[in-house]
């Protein structure tokens, strides 16, 4: 039996941003803020996808996700509201209002419980709350997500 864990990070600068108009990221060596020229109205969403290589596969068993890091810091006038964690197409979790925020760079962990077998690649999925312009405090710099995997024997 494999008693193996992996993790796989991705960093901040392969963020894309699902919005057409009002935000913008700005990559900074490995991480990239998230902001825009406001002003937003108070509650302005915003989504972002970071996604993560992903081995479907090792030592002949295939991995479930087990534990989702997050490593950020907001403005004053911004959060991470919500966070979805997709295998392709298919959800396999959300984290509805965690409200996450800080003038610090911090690492979240959330625990992925009943993560089935990956068969494609993960991808996160940020929405982020923004209220007044980025000159008043409403960006949301991304460092950095990682999911840590478990082996399961299909």
């Amino acid at each position: 039996m494999v008693h193996s864990k992996y993790s796989m990070w991705s960093h901040g600068s392969l963020l894309t941003s699902q919005s057409a108009v009002s935000v913008e990221t700005r990559s900074q060596g490995a991480r990239v803020t998230a902001s825009g020229p406001g002003p937003f109205p108070p509650g302005h969403m915003e989504r972002v996808v970071l996604s993560i290589p992903t081995p479907t596969v090792a030592a002949d068993y295939h991995l479930k996700p087990v534990r989702l890091h997050v490593r950020f810091r907001t403005g004053k006038a911004a959060q991470i509201t919500h966070i979805m964690v997709n295998d392709g197409e298919a959800q396999i979790i959300e984290f509805v209002r965690v409200w996450l925020e800080s003038d610090n760079y911090v690492t979240k962990d959330l625990e992925i419980p009943n993560g089935g077998a990956i068969k494609s690649g993960i991808a996160v999925t940020y929405l982020l709350t923004m209220q007044g312009n980025q000159d008043n405090d409403a960006w949301v710099e991304l460092i950095g997500a990682g999911i840590d995997f478990e082996p399961i024997h299909i």
